[in-house]
């Protein structure tokens, strides 16, 4: 929809959006028919120039996208063979997609999730010391700087942020109970008093 300026967004993509584009299948000549089509739908809008071309710019980069994706098939496969590692950096909550997609993990591989946000990680953290499968769990902010790069003006931007985000990292591995005994509780040892012995009459027996 377009607001009231003539600034807004359009719809978003829907399927009947695509015009041929197929899912997995890299065609550039079905992304150029539905752009064609696309066209046809912002000029009726009547927007500037410059918007115009920046519509139609954003959605010949989402067909693109929606070719490189896998299909259901494709997925399928995927996930019934387990992962070497896990990376996971989504702008969606970093704790339900560890949990859906932990499983997934082989034994005694990686895993890590990349957040902009502390806060979103610290629940995950939490829940990585909690299980017993999860060791050498660790989390840590990295250091990000931009710089203009320019002839003779070469120098670091003076406005950014001061942190690149967080990523929590950890191993996972297979819970076994450990075959050693538990050892007891640590008491520690109690003092035995010294009791004096019983004084006897001098010349009297003691037995």
């Amino acid at each position: 929809q377009i607001d009231g300026e003539g600034k807004g967004c359009l719809s978003p993509m829907k399927r009947e959006d695509l015009h041929g584009v197929t899912l997995g299948k890299v065609d550039p000549e079905a992304v150029e028919t539905s752009l064609r089509r696309y066209r046809e739908e912002i000029r009726a809008k009547k927007l500037s120039e410059k918007v115009e071309a920046e519509f139609i710019e954003g959605r010949k980069q989402r067909l693109q996208r929606f070719q490189m994706r896998h299909t259901a098939e494709e997925l399928k496969a995927i996930f019934r063979n387990k992962f070497d590692c896990l990376v996971i950096a989504t702008k969606c909550d970093p704790l339900e997609s560890l949990k859906a997609l932990f499983p997934y993990l082989l034994p005694c591989k990686n895993f890590a999730v990349f957040c902009e946000f502390q806060e979103p990680l610290v629940e995950c953290f939490k829940w990585a010391k909690e299980r017993e499968d999860i060791v050498n769990v660790k989390m840590a902010d990295y250091w990000h700087r931009e710089y203009q790069v320019l002839e003779g003006r070469t120098h670091p931007e003076m406005n950014m942020s001061s942190t690149g985000g967080f990523v929590l990292a950890g191993i996972k591995v297979i819970a076994t109970k450990d075959p050693r005994p538990v050892p007891p509780a640590y008491q520690p040892l109690r003092k035995r008093s010294r009791k004096n012995p019983e004084k006897t009459e001098p010349g009297s027996d003691p037995t």
